[in-house]
C-alpha cells in the first residue's frame, strides 16, 4: 500500500502579522494555506516536520509541513468512517482504518516510513494509536476494549489487556512509564449525555505491561471536550464540569497521583467571557497552552489561552481569528523546539514569540 505523497507550495501563499502581543512581546503570526477540510483533527511537530490530520468524504488527509521553509506535503490514504488519527514518533507514522463502534474499520494499525511515505508494517486488529512510549506503539480496539503494545523494533504485538470503561482511544494517554485512562464512575447512556447529565469521573493509572490498576484518581463531573494528555510532566482533562459553559482544565500531578488543580477557563478580555470545549494542551514559552473559543453574544472561533504553570491561571490569550478571516474555527495545537502552531480547517498557523 503506498499513501500519495507530493510536496507543494502552500496553494493559496504565505500571509504574515505581527500584531499581537503577549506579556508587552510581539508575537509574529504566519498562515499558510493548506488543503481544506471541515476540521483538523489532531496535530503534532515530530521528526522535523509538523503533521495534522483530517477527515474528509474524499479520504482522510494526512498534512505535513516543513517548518522552515513551510512547504505542504498531502498524504492522502483511503477513505474510512471514523476518526481521522495520527501518531508520529522518530522513527514512523502510524494511523488506524478509522473503525467506529458500529461498522466501519477493522482496527488494523499501519506504520508508515517518514521518507517514502510506504506502508512498511500492517498490525491487525490492535485499532487506534493513543501514545508511545516504553519502546512500543500503544493502541485501542473500541470494540473490544483492548489496549495494545506494539513494539517499534519488531511491529508485534507483545503485551494486550482489556480496559474497562467503554473509552475510545482518545481516552487513553501514555506518560511517565504509564497508562492513563479518563473514564466515567456507572454506566452512563448517551440518552443521558445527550440530555445534559453530567457524570462524575476519573482518571485511571495502569501498569502497561499487566493492565492493573495502579490508581483511581477522582475528578468529580466531567464531560470530556478532548483526549486526555500527558503535558510538561502532568496529566491534563479538559472539558467542562457543568452547563454554564466554563470550560476546565485538571492537571493532575504523575508523582503523586492527586489532582493538584482545576483551572477554569474564564477571562474577560476583548469582550471574552467564557472559553468552554478546550482542546489540545501542549507546553511552549513556558506555559500550558490550549485552543478553545470565546462566548460574546456568538461563537467567535480561535481563542488559545495561556495557563501559568506556577499560579494554575489563565495569564495570557491570543486571538487566531482576525477582521479579514472570520471563518477560520477553533484549531488543534502542536509544539515542540520552542514553537507553536495551529491547524484549523483552512490554515496552518505558525506562532513566533
Amino acid at each position: 500500500m503506498l499513501l500519495a505523497g507530493c510536496a507543494t507550495a502552500p496553494s493559496g501563499g504565505v500571509r504574515t502579522q505581527a500584531t499581537q502581543t503577549l506579556a508587552g512581546v510581539p508575537v509574529k503570526i504566519t498562515r499558510i494555506s493548506v488543503p481544506a477540510a471541515s476540521m483538523y483533527s489532531n496535530a503534532q511537530l515530530a521528526a522535523g516536520s509538523v503533521w495534522a490530520a483530517a477527515p474528509s468524504v474524499f479520504g482522510h488527509k494526512t498534512i505535513r509541513v516543513d517548518p522552515k521553509t513551510y512547504q505542504v506535503a498531502e498524504l492522502s490514504r483511503p477513505f474510512t468512517a471514523g476518526f481521522a488519527d495520527l501518531l508520529v514518533d522518530e522513527h514512523a507514522l502510524w494511523f488506524s482504518d478509522g473503525m467506529t463502534k458500529a461498522f466501519a474499520g477493522r482496527g488494523d494499525l499501519y506504520r508508515v516510513d517518514l521518507d517514502t511515505n510506504q506502508v512498511v508494517a500492517t498490525i491487525e486488529g490492535v485499532g487506534a494509536p493513543f501514545g508511545s512510549g516504553d519502546g512500543a506503539i500503544w493502541a485501542y480496539n473500541l470494540r473490544t476494549s483492548v489496549v495494545s503494545g506494539i513494539e517499534m523494533t519488531t511491529n508485534e504485538v507483545s503485551t494486550h489487556f482489556v480496559a474497562t470503561g467503554g473509552s475510545y482511544n482518545e481516552s487513553f494517554a501514555f506518560g511517565d512509564g504509564s497508562i492513563w485512562q479518563f473514564a466515567h464512575q456507572g454506566e452512563v447512556s448517551a440518552w443521558q449525555l445527550a440530555n445534559g447529565a453530567i457524570p462524575s469521573s476519573v482518571v485511571r493509572r495502569i501498569d502497561p505491561r499487566t493492565g492493573t490498576v495502579i490508581a483511581e484518581i477522582p475528578i468529580g463531573p466531567y464531560v470530556p471536550s478532548d483526549r486526555i494528555n500527558y503535558v510538561a510532566g502532568a496529566i491534563w482533562v479538559l472539558g467542562e464540569r457543568d452547563t454554564s459553559g466554563v470550560g476546565f482544565a485538571t492537571r493532575i500531578d504523575v508523582k503523586t497521583n492527586q489532582v493538584t488543580a482545576t483551572i477554569p477557563l474564564v477571562r474577560t478580555v476583548s469582550g471574552c467571557v467564557d472559553h468552554p470545549q478546550p482542546k489540545t494542551p501542549v507546553f511552549v514559552a513556558g506555559g500550558i497552552w490550549v485552543s478553545t473559543f470565546c462566548t460574546f453574544v456568538s461563537r467567535l472561533p480561535g481563542v488559545l489561552l495561556k495557563i501559568d504553570l506556577q499560579t494554575n491561571r489563565v495569564a495570557d490569550q491570543l486571538g487566531v481569528s482576525n477582521a479579514y478571516d472570520r471563518r477560520t474555527g477553533q484549531p488543534v495545537l502542536a509544539a515542540g523546539e520552542g514553537a507553536l502552531w495551529g491547524f484549523d480547517g483552512r490554515s496552518a498557523v505558525h506562532f513566533e514569540f
